[in-house]
């Protein structure tokens, strides 16, 4: 079984089988609090941290006059954001929303971007969390599907996820189109999504 921040694609499908959404994912600015910066035009000539080896790297050199710092881990990123030495951090989201939720002096908070660029996807488009399990194990996938599902129903998914900071809609709602109707889900499938004022 492959737990963490996996997100849903289509090759990962041929090789295991994976689960319903744990939530969704979106890429965002971890910023001072006194900005509000969530679309890939705020971050234009601002200097930027992010992590060696994201995938969103080269998608990041693309912002106009931006300036990227590449950093080995995320504390690092923060404490040089911290410190006013770069004016914003793209890092793993649940990571950054945690330690945000644990740290209220550090005055930061993250947005989501709002942006849906098909040139830039890996920073706009929205992904889904999955577990990933061998193929030989599709009745345990199914097992925790059902944990899942009834997670989603009665909104246990994102009563959980606020303990830990990720407690904007975005990480509840999906959005845009469901790329696994017809291929690891029925043609017929729907996204969950937790029930409203949930």
């Amino acid at each position: 079984m492959m737990l963490g921040t996996m997100g849903w694609t289509e090759q990962r499908t041929k090789i295991m089988t994976l689960s319903e959404p744990i939530h969704y994912f979106k890429n965002g600015i971890m910023q001072p609090s006194k900005t509000n910066w969530e679309k890939l035009s705020d971050l234009e000539g601002k200097k930027v941290g992010t992590i060696t080896g994201f995938s969103c790297v080269p998608e990041l050199k693309k912002i106009k006059e931006l300036q990227l710092s590449l950093y080995d881990t995320s504390d690092a990123a923060v404490r040089d954001l911290i410190a006013g030495r770069i004016d914003a951090v793209i890092g793993d989201p649940p990571v950054v929303a945690y330690a945000i939720k644990q740290n209220p002096d550090w005055n930061m908070h993250f947005l989501a971007f709002t942006d849906t660029n098909p040139d830039f996807p890996l920073l706009t488009g929205l992904g889904q969390v999955v577990y990933g399990f061998n193929k030989k194990n599709d009745d345990l996938r199914q097992k925790v599907d059902a944990i899942l599902a009834e997670m989603w129903r009665n909104c246990e998914m994102k009563a959980s996820g606020t303990r830990y900071g990720l407690s904007a809609d975005v990480w509840y709602t999906p959005a845009g189109k469901n790329f696994r109707a017809g291929i690891d889900r029925p043609a017929d499938y729907k996204l969950p999504a937790c029930a409203s004022g949930g």
